[in-house]
């Protein structure tokens, strides 16, 4: 998967991991390079980053990423590394704004006794 929208990133996924590693910096100032990995089983909303706790899925998700994009562009240059994002005149929401909306979640879902 990759998308060069407001986030310039690639990505892989499994049946248990989703890995996105950031080719360019976001308008929400994530800095290329930054790495994000989801356990999707146990975290659906993908809401908690264990990159830095999962150093060696980390590395065996971005070899396999790092194939692929190598087989798929047979190598040619990678256009997402030399477009430019495209982006749209929408308000970035502010990492506070996703706070408070996450905590909502968070007291709704105690609140419905689903935590």
């Amino acid at each position: 998967m990759v998308e060069n929208t407001l986030e310039k990133a690639m990505a892989l996924r499994t049946m248990e991991w989703k890995l996105i590693i950031h080719l360019g910096k976001t308008p929400e100032e994530i800095p290329s390079g930054y790495i994000r990995l989801y356990n999707i089983l146990k975290d659906r909303m993908e809401r908690i980053n264990l990159a830095s706790h999962e150093l060696k899925v980390v590395k065996n998700l971005k070899k396999r990423l790092d194939e692929t994009v190598e087989k798929i562009l047979t190598g040619g240059e990678n256009p997402l590394l030399i477009q430019s994002i495209r982006t749209k005149k929408i308000k970035a929401y502010s990492e506070a704004k996703s706070l408070i909306e996450l905590y909502g979640l968070l007291m709704q879902e105690k609140g419905d006794k689903t935590i």
